[in-house]
């Protein structure tokens, strides 16, 4: 038995090693043929420039698992019978194993001998000596096809003779434009809800705000030097707060002039008539034009007809650029500005066709971004507005308390900051009616009264007196000389040059007002001194 197995193991080696020699064979010309249809589309996409990007170099081993995969299939599968007679035909054994493959069908006496003859010269031969695996020559094509394929998706030129090559960028940058854009509204909006989520965050507004109501519940009437200070101290940490929102914040809408944009110009009453809603801080009406861009970019989304598309486009844009503006002049809010930015290019994008979808899903949510830095605009603008308040109230305070008006019995109950300014500004009404009661007329001499003063009480007052004139430019070099002035020499009224410096300064004031942002609650005392400037009786020279 064990001589017979050593016969069939011989045979069965040479049949393995006839069926790897066919699959590699076969596996070559596999490989070969896919180079050549692969070869094709690459040639034909560097010279037209279509299917740009679409061939790599890591498909050249792609082709090789492909091309084992088909060669594995499809193969010849050699059998005994085959290895027979390649083994015959190697040792010129005179069909003496294939013989032995048939005698399993054939009847004789001449078995035992057949078996014993193919026993004793299985042992001459070794199943690689019949089959050999010759590999530089095969290896040698494949590496040359290897190379040819490598040159050119690395070394061929690519033309662009149709712009196929450009449109592709354009796509590509514009894609990734359009992500870029949208993380950047969904990290701003993110951050914006998460600060309005906040329930322990407290602004400083509310806080100084609070503590001013305070202050105006302890004063009296009988200790005006202590209210003073109180009131004087309220007023500057007030101050200090609206400048620094003013700069932070809302510096543009409440610097710029209604006067600035000539009337006539596109969208100016609109401009104005959003300034002044939030002056006041209301901004109810941005937000039903806010409402009305994203109710046209639902219905842009849903439509399908082209004509219907480019009129909603139209419009969006129209509207879109309008808030920009008014963001951009009237405001100069960054953060509106830029979702405006983003919402505009995002419509561009959505003109191209496989980013329409996209781009306008991503405009709505820009839009959402825009509807939360409005929503926190509006609240800064009501706190502009509160602090505006606040400090009026506390020149009506400190205008009574320093002629003993101050009537402190009647704010019994009260809550709010309002209730104490509509106190105030009842308590001046008073006084105002009170002045002008000398005459008829509402003439006479005003029933004026001694201010209560204190020296005792301790300040940080400094007697300085500036060593320069007021002017308002500066004088960089001057020579006095000797001698008579000339007959025709134009000699300068002094009461002139007093008026003209006096309008000078007083120009500067004004423009600090609109340009420096001094609070509101010092422009009446500032444009009230240099009126009484201006009405002051001029002495007659002798």
């Amino acid at each position: 038995m064990s001589e017979m197995n050593l016969s069939q193991k011989l045979l069965q080696g040479v049949a393995l090693r006839m069926r790897l020699a066919s699959w590699g064979r076969r596996w070559r010309l596999v490989f070969f043929v896919l180079c050549a249809i692969y070869a094709v589309p690459l040639l034909v996409s560097r010279l037209t420039g279509y299917w740009m990007g679409q061939f790599v170099p890591i498909h050249l081993p792609i082709l090789g698992v492909i091309a084992l995969g088909i060669s594995g299939i499809w193969h010849r599968r050699p059998t005994l019978s085959d290895a027979a007679r390649r083994l015959d035909q190697h040792g010129n054994t005179r069909d003496l194993f294939l013989t032995w493959t048939m005698l399993q069908q054939s009847a004789g006496e001449f078995q035992p001998w057949v078996r014993q003859a193919a026993e004793s010269t299985a042992q001459q031969f070794q199943p690689r000596q019949i089959i050999q695996f010759p590999w530089q020559k095969p290896f040698l094509q494949v590496g040359v096809a290897l190379i040819l394929l490598w040159t050119g998706l690395t070394c061929l030129p690519q033309l662009d003779p149709f712009g196929k090559i450009a449109q592709a960028k354009d796509a590509e940058e514009s894609t990734e434009k359009l992500s870029q854009s949208r993380r950047a509204t969904k990290d701003r909006l993110a951050e914006l809800v998460k600060s309005e989520a906040d329930p322990s965050k407290t602004s400083d507004v509310e806080k100084a705000l609070e503590k001013l109501k305070q202050v105006f519940s302890k004063l009296e009437k009988s200790k005006p030097s202590e209210n003073k200070g109180k009131l004087a101290s309220e007023q500057k940490q007030l101050g200090k707060l609206w400048q620094k929102m003013t700069a932070e914040k809302m510096a543009e809408m409440l610097k710029k002039s209604a006067g600035e944009q000539a009337f006539g110009e596109p969208g100016h009453e609109t401009m104005e008539k959003w300034t002044e809603e939030l002056k006041s801080g209301n901004a109810d009406s941005l937000k039903k034009e806010l409402a009305g861009i994203q109710d046209s970019l639902q219905r842009l989304s849903k439509s399908k007809d082209p004509g219907e598309q480019a009129q909603l486009r139209q419009e969006l844009k129209k509207k879109m650029q309008k808030l920009k503006e008014f963001a951009d002049q009237k405001l100069e809010n960054k953060g509106l500005k830029a979702a405006l930015d983003r919402a505009l290019a995002q419509m561009e994008t959505s003109k191209r066709e496989p980013l329409e979808q996209e781009a306008l899903d991503a405009a709505k949510e820009t839009m959402k971004l825009v509807q939360q830095e409005l929503k926190q605009m509006e609240l800064n603008a009501k706190e502009m507005k509160e602090l505006d308040d606040a400090l009026k109230a506390i020149q009506m305070a400190k205008k009574l308390n320093d002629e003993g008006k101050l009537e402190t019995d009647q704010d019994d109950g009260f809550t709010t900051l309002e209730e104490y300014k509509e106190l105030y500004a009842q308590l001046m009404e008073g006084r105002e009616e009170s002045e002008g009661e000398g005459t008829p007329d509402g003439g006479g001499e005003g029933q004026g009264m001694p201010v209560d003063e204190d020296d005792s009480v301790k300040t940080n007052f400094k007697p300085e007196q500036s060593k320069s004139a007021v002017k308002a430019g500066e004088i960089l070099m001057s020579i006095n000389t000797k001698g008579v002035a000339p007959k025709d020499a134009p000699k300068e009224d002094p009461k002139v040059k007093y008026k003209n410096l006096v309008r000078t300064v007083k120009e500067g004031a004004e423009e600090a007002i609109l340009q420096e942002q001094i609070p509101p609650g010092y422009h009446d005392g500032i444009k009230g001194y240099f009126n009484a400037l201006d009405d002051a009786p001029q002495t007659k020279e002798k």
